[in-house]
């Protein structure tokens, strides 16, 4: 939720409340059109126009599928915003928080009808995204409503966890693929699939998906529709099973995990891992592991993790098995993970190890000399993102996949010269090339249904409404010594796509492919046979392939090193990455795999690779092989092409004919019989683009929709400023009800918002409003508040405070995590006194004018563990400067620092530990009043007035040093402030319960156990004699003798104790047990109830 009304942003003001945040680097602004369309308006910038075209015609596409697998038509327009790369996409502002809540209660997310997505390179990315995307909007829209009203009142009476709602976004987009197959064969196989409340993010997604397909395969994908109705209208997900399926949840639970343990079980007997052991490399559970290459040696291995988005590059040494990171990328956030960096790859002549990785927006070409021990780095230009690359054997060249204006195409890049030149420029993805033994060609794999490069040349073919897009990726190879626009095709399967494909020396691929069901590695090779002789001699060219692996789980990735005669393979198996390295020799081919649960459960047709190709005619006496096309008749879809037409197919192959003189004829179609279209997936992707006519793109204008709104109960300021002095207490409010809303344009560029609190009592009343401008690297705000106070300043005299300040704050970002806010204000504080007779009546009132500076730097890495936990950093150093517009000419200062580490005990267990601190000075102070907690809810006194408030000191304002849970407010005062908090914060039924938990306060219920220990001064420390603290004066009746005492009490207080939390009604509830420690002795125990977060 965004709130852009952020006094809390500031210090001290009210205890340990305080915002951190983290930051968007945005280095140059986009300039975005739109597209309308009937059910979707699409926007894209810069070279995005045919990925918004295509964007479009796959979600026109999946929207028509959706609904009919949901039972359920789209309301509304879908607002879809296409980035061309995933780091404009994560530079941008889409999903930043503007700032934090402490108090939960009664907030409604309105999330619209606002989707977005980003090309990695791959259509078929782009394809899943749009239709998960659509899915999403689809089912919130099922379980919440589209009207703003419905969605208040279900939000609030309906709880969805991630499980149901991710998992049956994940299965509506596909219902089951090899990745999915794979992961949930290793939850099924390591008894983890029933643990549904230890799960959170992409585990919880995937067990979700294993439920959702259970249930369609049993009772079919008709009852997924009336499920998702039921739990609406009877508010619990477990009635929705029970009243549809006549089963609970717990039992179709073990249902499920039985039907997927009869499946996984056979499979796990008839297929094996590589026979090698793995080696000694150590995996940790949240990483991923990526990339794993050895040296011309074979002794060095390299391989690239990424923890949370943040990336690392290892070197292991195999023989003395050490590891050594030698690069190190990014911060660690809850963020879509960039999991193309960095790329690695070893020269084939030196030890050295090049990388290619994105940092502060610029593609880095690193070549790391391992036995020197240095980096040799360089920028790669004109390119938006590198995909893949390779060295050519001589390790002269590169070859790249890279992405450029939104556009997948190879590239040649020379080392000597750092020069590159694009070898492919068309619309279609060509993905992981690599360079033949030889160095004569490159292969790579590619969704291209034509065999030709570039044979879209004109601008209006250009357009990809104009083309066809596959759904699925064949090997091709290109001829890098002849440069020749006509490629060879090496597979043709349109049922699923080759990956990652190498050449041998002997002329053959090898690759991976899902074909079995389980990716494994297959060896193919072309022949050629005579078709028929007549005149000429035709040719026949095909390609047989032979499996080569029939292992559990899928290969990641796989490399060849013909020089130190290596295959490795990077296997997930058991929840542990492994990496095992076989001996090429070992190499051999085997029978055809049978296909695996997953294949034989959705019939997948196991068809014999072998390419037919075009009919070459050519003269007798010349005997040179030309390819020919010999195609399959569908006999109720063909036709024939005029002997006469000489006009170009879009979408088919290419053929060269070659004469005696050694010319060279114009490119022409042979003529064909046309083939019946492959059948589009049940992902929807890949069918030719439907006509039609695409809208004029008009140039965006910000359009603001409504994003949250609160109306709650709260016993504090929604924004707080720091009170004026009144010697004790700290004034709260009381209770009062605070409504706010904020719209957001489609960026998420400019933030408005509104609110106001008003007090049951109707004394301590506010109102705000702002408005942030994120479109640039630096942020914009203007802030706006006016607030009342009410407190007696003398025995019956009352004193109304009303309060306007005007606040200008600009951001600077250096990282996601780390940035520097700048804040300039004005405040203008009316002073009045209550008439409560003849004299306060002639009071005037009082007006006080500042002038204000501040400047904090902001440190936040942490993520999200569920409701009040979290694991990282966050840190805060600031400093304040006030100045009086008065004939006083009064000034104050305060510098101060707020430091928190929480640390990840097991799972959602964690420690949390903070440490703050705080000065001011100048001829006015701000009194801190240590004591008590934050949003403390109590009918008893909360200020201790036997302790002295010093009136020398200049105070001015004041606030409060918290939590220090056992003492009430007061227990030490003074201009400085020191504390330190930990505590352990357990989700007790979370954590020992593996079902899912329906209600939302168990499921929030959490045990803390904690301790503070702190003090507040005068003075330079707190054991000097300046704290009015340390001294106690006595005066003898009327006498004028007066004897200070010094106070034998140590400074230092502290408690311990434990608590109680959960989420009630919607808001975060607390109840605290605490004993203060004084003077090393124990007090009796206080009892402290309140409401909100803790730190």
């Amino acid at each position: 939720m965004l709130f852009t009304a952020t006094p809390s942003s500031g210090q001290f003001y009210r205890g340990s409340y305080q915002t951190f945040g983290k930051n968007r680097v945005q280095y140059d602004p986009k300039q975005w059109e739109h597209i309308d369309f009937e059910h979707f308006n699409v926007y894209f910038y810069g070279a995005g126009r045919n990925l918004a075209v295509y964007s479009s015609q796959s979600a026109k596409r999946n929207l028509k599928q959706l609904e009919s697998f949901f039972d359920y038509r789209l309301q509304g327009k879908v607002y879809m915003l296409v980035f061309n790369n995933l780091q404009e996409f994560r530079a941008s502002n889409i999903g930043l928080e503007h700032s934090e809540e402490q108090n939960i209660g009664g907030k409604i997310q309105i999330q619209g009808n606002k989707i977005f997505v980003y090309y990695d390179g791959d259509h078929s990315h782009l394809d899943r995204q749009i239709r998960e995307n659509i899915a999403r909007v689809l089912f919130f829209q099922m379980g919440y409503g589209q009207d703003w009203k419905e969605v208040i009142k279900n939000s609030a009476l309906l709880t969805i966890p991630d499980w149901y709602s991710e998992g049956l976004v994940s299965y509506a987009a596909s219902p089951w693929n090899v990745e999915v197959d794979d992961r949930i064969r290793d939850i099924i196989l390591n008894e983890e699939f029933e643990k549904f409340n230890h799960r959170t993010g992409e585990a919880a997604e995937n067990i979700g998906h294993a439920m959702w397909h259970y249930i369609a395969q049993i009772y079919g994908e008709d009852v997924i529709p009336n499920i998702v109705y039921m739990s609406k209208i009877s508010r619990n997900i477990e009635n929705g099973f029970l009243y549809v399926l006549g089963v609970p949840l717990e039992t179709l639970i073990k249902e499920a995990r039985a039907y997927y343990q009869q499946r996984y079980d056979y499979d796990e007997k008839v297929r094996t891992l590589p026979r090698s052991e793995p080696l000694d490399i150590k995996s940790r559970k949240n990483r991923i592991y990526q990339k794993f290459t050895t040296n011309k040696s074979g002794d060095m291995a390299a391989y690239v993790t990424n923890e949370a988005g943040q990336q690392r590059v290892y070197l292991y040494d195999i023989k003395n098995d050490k590891r050594k990171k030698i690069l190190k990328i990014g911060h660690r956030l809850d963020r879509v993970p960039e999991l193309t960096y960095p790329l690695i790859e070893w020269h084939p002549t030196e030890n050295i190890l090049t990388t290619i990785y994105r940092k502060k927006g610029e593609i880095i070409l690193g070549m790391y000399d391992v036995d020197e021990k240095e980096w040799d780095k360089r920028e790669l230009r004109q390119l938006d993102k590198v995909l893949s690359f390779n060295y050519s054997p001589s390790g002269k060249e590169l070859v790249f996949s890279a992405v450029s204006e939104a556009q997948t195409d190879l590239y040649l890049y020379k080392m000597l010269t750092q020069s590159q030149v694009r070898l492919t420029n068309d619309l279609f993805a060509d993905l992981e090339p690599s360079f033949t033994a030889d160095s004569s060609g490159i292969v790579f794999t590619s969704n291209r249904p034509t065999d030709t490069i570039g044979s879209i040349r004109g601008k209006k073919e250009r357009r990809i409404e104009n083309v066809q897009i596959m759904p699925t990726y064949d090997i091709f190879r290109y001829d890098y010594q002849t440069e020749s626009e006509v490629l060879t095709r090496i597979t043709e399967t349109p049922q699923f796509s080759e990956e990652q494909p190498y050449s041998t020396k002997e002329g053959k691929y090898i690759y991976l492919s899902p074909k079995s069901g389980i990716m494994n590695r297959y060896i193919a090779s072309r022949d050629s046979a005579i078709s028929r002789i007549d005149t000429t001699i035709h040719y026949r060219y095909f390609t047989k392939s032979k499996p080569l692996t029939n292992y559990k789980r899928n290969i990641i990735h796989h490399d060849i090193n013909p020089e130190a005669n290596q295959v490795l393979d990077l296997i997930q198996y058991e929840n542990k990455y492994r990496f095992y390295i076989t001996p090429l020799e070992n190499l051999s081919t085997l029978n055809e795999l049978k296909g695996s649960a997953f294949n034989e459960e959705n019939n997948q047709e196991q068809k014999d690779e072998e390419l037919p190709e075009r009919i070459v005619v050519q003269k007798v006496e010349v005997v040179e092989k030309e390819e020919e096309k010999e195609r399959e008749v569908d006999i109720d879809n063909y036709r024939f092409e005029s002997d006469n037409e000489q006009k170009p197919q879009k979408g088919s192959d290419t053929t060269q004919t070659k004469v005696a003189d050694n010319g060279r004829e114009p490119l022409k179609n042979s003529r064909f019989i046309e083939l019946k279209k492959a059948p589009t997936p049940r992902n929807g992707s890949g069918k030719p683009g439907d006509s039609i006519k695409i809208p004029i793109a008009e140039i965006y204008r910000p359009a603001f929709l409504a994003n949250d709104l609160t109306i709650q109960l709260d016993w504090n300021f929604a924004n707080n400023l720091y009170q004026r002095f009144n010697g004790g207490p700290y004034i709260a409010p009381g209770l009062g009800t605070v409504a706010k809303t904020n719209v957001i344009d489609l960026m998420e560029d400019y933030i408005f918002e509104g609110g106001m609190r008003y007090a049951i009592n109707g004394n301590n009343t506010e109102f705000f409003a702002s408005f942030a401008n994120r479109r640039k690297r630096l942020d914009k705000e203007l802030l706006l508040q006016r607030q009342t106070t009410t407190q007696e300043v003398q025995a019956f005299t009352l004193q109304k405070t009303i309060i306007h300040k005007a606040s200008v704050i600009g951001k600077y970002p250096f990282s996601e995590v780390a940035g520097l806010k700048g804040t300039v204000s004005y405040r203008n504080d009316q002073n009045v006194i209550q008439a409560t007779d003849a004299n306060s009546l002639r009071e005037e009132d009082q007006y006080d004018h500042w002038g204000g500076l501040k400047l904090e730097y902001i440190y936040d890495n942490t993520r999200p563990l569920g409701l009040n936990l979290m694991q990282g950093t966050r840190l805060k150093v600031f400093g304040e400067m006030y100045n009086e517009f008065s004939a006083d000419q009064g000034d104050f200062y305060v510098v101060g620092t707020d430091i928190r580490h929480y640390i990840k005990i097991h799972r959602n267990l964690i420690w949390a530990n903070r440490l703050s601190g705080s000065t001011s000075f100048g001829s006015r102070k701000l009194v801190y009043y240590m004591g008590s907690i934050n949003n403390w809810i109590s009918g008893e006194d909360m200020f201790n007035f036997n302790n002295n408030v010093a009136r020398n000191q200049g105070y001015y304002f004041q606030t409060i040093a918290t939590p220090m849970r056992g003492f009430i407010q007061n227990a030490r005062n003074g201009n400085s402030f020191a504390l330190l908090n930990s505590e352990i914060r357990w989700p007790i039924f979370q954590y020992l319960i593996s079902k899912p938990i329906k209600s939302d306060f168990l499921k929030n219920f959490q045990i803390t156990g904690f301790g503070d220990l702190g003090t507040a001064w005068t003075g330079t420390d707190p054991y000097s004699d300046e704290n009015a603290f340390n001294t106690r004066e006595v005066t003898n009746g009327g006498s004028s003798v007066t004897v200070k005492l010094k106070n034998q009490i140590d400074p230092l207080i502290g408690g311990l104790g434990f608590g109680l939390r959960t989420k009630a009604l919607g808001y975060f509830i607390k109840m605290d047990y605490a004993w203060g420690v004084e003077n090393g002795q124990l007090k009796d125990p206080r009892p402290f109830f309140s409401l909100g977060l803790d730190f």
